[in-house]
């Protein structure tokens, strides 16, 4: 893990980057929204370059009823509204090392839905993959290809308070003693735009590997938010730290650019994504 002095540097140009517009910012609001689409560019930079690696995420979301921002900070309109919502998501990533390398694309489409007039919160999905792969060594090359690999996801929450939801997810030929999850997202509404947000998620995996993510994200207004974030990986063998930093700016109501970097144990990653909203 590079060191902290190391992170600190590659803040300060982040940093300065991405609040220079938050001056500019407009915080009049009077839209509403009912689909959003999102696409995504994520490079990996691994040690020694033995790795190039890249991953293109593209979703589009529908909500069953137009998501209101007045008031609100854009990014967290659907969220604060408990918007149900049906999403499909495709994504293509690309590992190459020099002999060696993989091809793989998933798919996927999720129900998120907040039960009327109750605390609770359900969801499900469908998900599949497939890959294609590429090796050689002294007997010749080889080449091979997945067919779609298919599994179902489903998701339980509650809703307890205003601006807070605390769900589990639960997979397909996956027992709950054998892998088993809690996440929890909460976001408070300040005075003039401003918000104060957190995200959490523990997973447990045979009792032998933990994981823990926490990231906080401060809105300076209705269209600027700057994040940061800290998770752990342990295993008996293994153990890694990562941080996380990441931005999001509205242009517009309806357009808005994030950027997201993360420093990991043997490899950064920067990604760029941007989102339309109609």
């Amino acid at each position: 893990m590079k060191n902290t002095l190391q992170f600190a540097k590659r803040l300060l140009p982040f940093s300065a980057f991405l609040m220079a517009p938050a001056a500019l910012a407009d915080t009049h609001q009077n839209q509403s929204y009912q689909t959003e689409i999102n696409a995504s560019y994520e490079d990996a930079d691994y040690e020694n370059n033995w790795l190039n690696a890249y991953h293109v995420p593209l979703q589009a979301t529908y909500y069953f009823s137009p998501v209101d921002v007045t008031n609100v900070p854009l990014a967290e309109a659907a969220f604060l509204n408990q918007a149900s919502s049906v999403s499909l998501t495709y994504q293509y990533s690309d590992y190459d090392m020099s002999a060696e390398y993989s091809k793989s694309k998933y798919r996927g489409l999720d129900i998120n839905y907040y039960v009327p007039d109750t605390m609770f919160y359900v969801g499900a999905g469908i998900q599949q993959a497939k890959s294609e792969n590429y090796y050689s060594n002294n007997y010749g090359s080889h080449k091979y290809e997945t067919d779609w690999e298919t599994r179902w996801v489903g998701r339980l929450g509650v809703a307890p308070a205003e601006g807070l939801l605390i769900w589990s997810e639960f997979y397909e030929h996956v027992k709950v003693s054998d892998y088993w999850n809690l996440n929890a997202k909460y976001v408070k509404p300040l005075s003039n735009g401003r918000a104060f947000g957190i995200e959490s998620s523990y997973h447990n995996i045979e009792s032998e590997e933990h994981s823990l993510q926490v990231i906080a994200d401060y809105y300076f207004n209705n269209r600027f938010s700057l994040g940061v974030g800290i998770s752990h990986y342990e295993t008996d063998y293994y153990d890694d730290k990562d941080t996380l930093l990441r931005s999001r700016y509205f242009f517009t109501d309806n357009f808005s650019l994030d950027l997201t970097y993360t420093d990991q144990n043997y490899f950064d990653t920067w990604k760029i994504g941007a989102t339309a909203r109609f």
